[in-house]
Protein backbone atom coordinates (compact mmCIF):
# COMPACT_ATOMS: atom_id res chain seq x y z
CA UNK A 1 0.00 0.00 0.00
CA UNK A 2 3.03 2.28 1.14
CA UNK A 3 4.72 1.43 -2.24
CA UNK A 4 1.27 2.17 -4.57
CA UNK A 5 0.92 5.91 -2.07
CA UNK A 6 4.65 6.96 -2.92
CA UNK A 7 4.21 5.65 -6.99
CA UNK A 8 0.84 8.29 -6.72
CA UNK A 9 1.97 11.29 -4.99
CA UNK A 10 5.65 10.95 -6.73
CA UNK A 11 3.50 10.84 -10.20
CA UNK A 12 1.26 13.42 -9.80
CA UNK A 13 4.73 15.71 -8.59
CA UNK A 14 5.93 15.20 -11.67
CA UNK A 15 2.64 15.91 -13.90
CA UNK A 16 2.68 18.99 -12.02
CA UNK A 17 6.59 19.61 -12.45
CA UNK A 18 5.71 19.44 -15.85
CA UNK A 19 2.91 22.18 -15.87
CA UNK A 20 4.82 24.03 -14.09
CA UNK A 21 7.63 24.15 -16.54
CA UNK A 22 5.23 24.70 -19.37
CA UNK A 23 3.61 27.47 -17.50
CA UNK A 24 7.11 29.45 -18.25
CA UNK A 25 6.06 29.47 -21.90
CA UNK A 26 3.32 32.00 -22.14
CA UNK A 27 5.73 35.00 -20.09
CA UNK A 28 8.70 34.19 -22.81
CA UNK A 29 5.64 34.67 -25.97
CA UNK A 30 4.48 38.06 -24.52
CA UNK A 31 7.99 38.95 -24.02
CA UNK A 32 9.00 38.08 -27.72
CA UNK A 33 6.02 40.93 -28.82
CA UNK A 34 6.73 43.16 -26.14
CA UNK A 35 10.73 43.20 -25.42
CA UNK A 36 9.75 43.73 -21.73
CA UNK A 37 10.92 40.91 -18.87
CA UNK A 38 9.73 42.24 -15.81
CA UNK A 39 7.37 39.06 -16.02
CA UNK A 40 10.09 36.96 -15.72
CA UNK A 41 12.54 36.14 -13.39
CA UNK A 42 16.06 35.30 -14.88
CA UNK A 43 16.83 33.81 -11.81
CA UNK A 44 13.82 31.30 -11.97
CA UNK A 45 14.74 30.22 -15.32
CA UNK A 46 19.08 29.83 -14.72
CA UNK A 47 17.48 27.98 -10.91
CA UNK A 48 14.70 25.63 -12.75
CA UNK A 49 17.55 24.25 -15.43
CA UNK A 50 20.66 23.64 -12.63
CA UNK A 51 17.62 22.32 -10.12
CA UNK A 52 16.42 20.00 -12.85
CA UNK A 53 20.22 18.90 -13.52
CA UNK A 54 21.02 18.24 -9.74
CA UNK A 55 17.95 16.35 -9.63
CA UNK A 56 18.67 14.00 -12.66
CA UNK A 57 22.15 13.40 -11.22
CA UNK A 58 20.62 12.48 -8.26
CA UNK A 59 17.73 10.14 -9.69
CA UNK A 60 20.38 8.08 -12.11
CA UNK A 61 22.96 7.95 -8.83
CA UNK A 62 20.58 6.67 -7.22
CA UNK A 63 18.99 4.36 -10.04
CA UNK A 64 15.77 5.71 -9.22
CA UNK A 65 14.01 6.35 -13.06
CA UNK A 66 11.27 8.11 -11.21
CA UNK A 67 13.55 11.02 -10.76
CA UNK A 68 16.09 10.66 -13.35
CA UNK A 69 13.43 11.10 -16.64
CA UNK A 70 11.48 13.44 -15.47
CA UNK A 71 14.03 16.31 -14.17
CA UNK A 72 15.82 15.35 -17.61
CA UNK A 73 12.77 16.55 -19.56
CA UNK A 74 12.74 19.55 -17.42
CA UNK A 75 16.66 20.44 -18.15
CA UNK A 76 15.79 20.44 -21.33
CA UNK A 77 12.60 22.20 -21.47
CA UNK A 78 14.37 25.11 -18.88
CA UNK A 79 17.83 24.95 -21.28
CA UNK A 80 15.28 25.89 -24.58
CA UNK A 81 13.59 28.69 -22.31
CA UNK A 82 17.02 30.41 -21.25
CA UNK A 83 17.94 30.26 -24.66
CA UNK A 84 15.03 32.32 -25.66
CA UNK A 85 15.30 34.60 -23.27
CA UNK A 86 19.16 35.79 -24.48
CA UNK A 87 18.00 35.65 -27.89
CA UNK A 88 15.19 37.58 -27.50
CA UNK A 89 16.34 40.18 -24.95
CA UNK A 90 19.57 40.55 -25.31
CA UNK A 91 20.49 40.00 -28.58
CA UNK A 92 24.01 37.76 -27.84
CA UNK A 93 24.68 34.20 -26.57
CA UNK A 94 28.14 34.30 -25.46
CA UNK A 95 27.19 33.83 -21.82
CA UNK A 96 24.68 30.57 -23.14
CA UNK A 97 28.42 29.07 -24.02
CA UNK A 98 30.38 28.99 -20.92
CA UNK A 99 27.32 28.24 -18.83
CA UNK A 100 26.74 25.32 -21.40
CA UNK A 101 30.28 23.97 -20.51
CA UNK A 102 30.55 25.08 -16.36
CA UNK A 103 26.56 22.96 -16.23
CA UNK A 104 28.03 19.44 -18.32
CA UNK A 105 31.09 19.53 -16.60
CA UNK A 106 28.79 20.08 -13.57
CA UNK A 107 26.82 16.92 -14.51
CA UNK A 108 29.54 14.83 -15.07
CA UNK A 109 31.39 15.53 -11.84
CA UNK A 110 28.17 14.49 -9.78
CA UNK A 111 27.67 11.56 -11.71
CA UNK A 112 31.59 10.28 -11.66
CA UNK A 113 33.39 12.01 -9.11
CA UNK A 114 31.15 13.45 -6.37
CA UNK A 115 30.02 11.60 -3.16
CA UNK A 116 26.25 10.98 -3.30
CA UNK A 117 25.96 12.91 -0.05
CA UNK A 118 27.80 15.89 -1.71
CA UNK A 119 25.71 15.76 -4.67
CA UNK A 120 22.13 15.33 -2.84
CA UNK A 121 22.96 18.30 -0.60
CA UNK A 122 23.45 20.43 -3.56
CA UNK A 123 20.45 18.82 -4.86
CA UNK A 124 18.65 20.23 -1.63
CA UNK A 125 20.23 23.87 -1.29
CA UNK A 126 19.52 24.24 -5.39
CA UNK A 127 15.94 23.77 -5.25
CA UNK A 128 15.13 25.84 -2.12
CA UNK A 129 16.70 28.66 -4.26
CA UNK A 130 14.70 27.47 -6.86
CA UNK A 131 11.90 27.61 -4.51
CA UNK A 132 13.05 31.07 -3.75
CA UNK A 133 13.47 32.85 -6.53
CA UNK A 134 10.23 34.16 -7.67
CA UNK A 135 10.19 35.97 -4.57
CA UNK A 136 12.21 38.61 -6.26
CA UNK A 137 8.76 39.15 -7.82
CA UNK A 138 7.75 40.49 -4.64
CA UNK A 139 9.52 43.95 -4.59
CA UNK A 140 7.80 45.52 -7.71
CA UNK A 141 4.52 43.66 -6.45
CA UNK A 142 4.75 45.78 -2.97
CA UNK A 143 5.89 48.89 -5.19
CA UNK A 144 3.12 48.98 -7.25
CA UNK A 145 0.94 46.86 -5.37
CA UNK A 146 0.10 45.32 -9.24
CA UNK A 147 -0.70 41.40 -8.95
CA UNK A 148 0.90 41.17 -12.63
CA UNK A 149 4.41 40.98 -11.26
CA UNK A 150 3.22 37.15 -9.39
CA UNK A 151 2.58 34.53 -12.29
CA UNK A 152 -0.21 32.75 -9.87
CA UNK A 153 -0.96 29.88 -12.01
CA UNK A 154 2.80 29.25 -11.75
CA UNK A 155 2.76 29.70 -8.02
CA UNK A 156 -0.07 27.19 -7.39
CA UNK A 157 1.63 24.71 -9.76
CA UNK A 158 4.32 25.02 -7.68
CA UNK A 159 2.40 24.55 -4.55
CA UNK A 160 0.69 21.21 -5.44
CA UNK A 161 3.87 20.03 -7.00
CA UNK A 162 5.87 20.64 -3.54
CA UNK A 163 3.04 19.57 -1.56
CA UNK A 164 2.76 16.04 -3.26
CA UNK A 165 6.20 15.50 -3.41
CA UNK A 166 6.21 16.45 0.51
CA UNK A 167 3.65 13.81 0.58
CA UNK A 168 5.83 11.46 -0.90
CA UNK A 169 9.23 12.05 1.25
CA UNK A 170 6.69 11.68 4.30
CA UNK A 171 5.80 8.08 2.97
CA UNK A 172 8.89 7.24 2.01
CA UNK A 173 11.16 8.48 4.58
CA UNK A 174 13.42 10.35 2.17
CA UNK A 175 14.57 13.46 4.17
CA UNK A 176 16.48 14.05 1.44
CA UNK A 177 12.91 15.44 -0.65
CA UNK A 178 11.57 16.04 2.63
CA UNK A 179 13.57 19.24 3.70
CA UNK A 180 13.35 21.78 0.02
CA UNK A 181 9.40 20.68 -0.70
CA UNK A 182 9.04 21.69 2.92
CA UNK A 183 10.71 24.82 2.04
CA UNK A 184 8.95 25.23 -1.53
CA UNK A 185 5.40 24.97 0.37
CA UNK A 186 6.30 28.05 2.88
CA UNK A 187 7.48 30.09 -0.43
CA UNK A 188 4.68 29.34 -2.30
CA UNK A 189 2.25 30.21 0.25
CA UNK A 190 4.11 33.25 0.88
CA UNK A 191 3.37 34.16 -2.94
CA UNK A 192 -0.32 33.61 -2.98
CA UNK A 193 -0.69 35.46 0.33
CA UNK A 194 0.85 38.54 -1.71
CA UNK A 195 -0.68 38.41 -4.75
CA UNK A 196 -4.33 38.27 -3.03
CA UNK A 197 -3.47 41.26 -0.84
CA UNK A 198 -2.17 43.13 -4.37
CA UNK A 199 -5.85 41.87 -5.38
CA UNK A 200 -7.15 44.07 -2.37
CA UNK A 201 -8.74 40.82 -1.29
CA UNK A 202 -6.69 40.69 2.02
CA UNK A 203 -5.48 43.98 4.34
CA UNK A 204 -2.31 45.18 4.63
CA UNK A 205 -2.03 44.41 8.59
CA UNK A 206 -2.08 40.52 7.30
CA UNK A 207 1.02 41.15 5.45
CA UNK A 208 2.47 43.71 7.77
CA UNK A 209 5.88 41.33 8.56
CA UNK A 210 6.71 41.04 5.13
CA UNK A 211 6.27 44.84 4.23
CA UNK A 212 8.53 45.55 7.04
CA UNK A 213 11.23 42.86 5.19
CA UNK A 214 11.16 44.77 1.84
CA UNK A 215 11.39 48.39 3.74
CA UNK A 216 13.81 47.13 5.37
CA UNK A 217 15.77 45.34 2.70
CA UNK A 218 14.81 48.76 0.44
CA UNK A 219 16.76 51.24 2.86
CA UNK A 220 19.92 48.62 2.69
CA UNK A 221 19.74 48.42 -0.52
CA UNK A 222 19.75 52.31 -1.25
CA UNK A 223 22.65 53.35 1.62
CA UNK A 224 24.97 50.75 -0.54
CA UNK A 225 24.39 52.00 -3.82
Amino acid sequence: MSKDLEFFFNTIGSLISLAFYLLMIPPLQSSKKTRKFDEISYLNLILSHICAICWFCIGVISNDYEISIPNLIFAWLSSNYIYEFYKIGLGRTEFLKTYTIVTVLSAISMLLILPQGITEFAGIIVYILFCAAPLEQLRPTFETRNPRFIDIYSTFAALLCCLSYFMYSIIAGNIVVLIPNLAGIIFALIQIIVYFWAKRMIPSSFISPLLKIDTFLSIKSSKNI
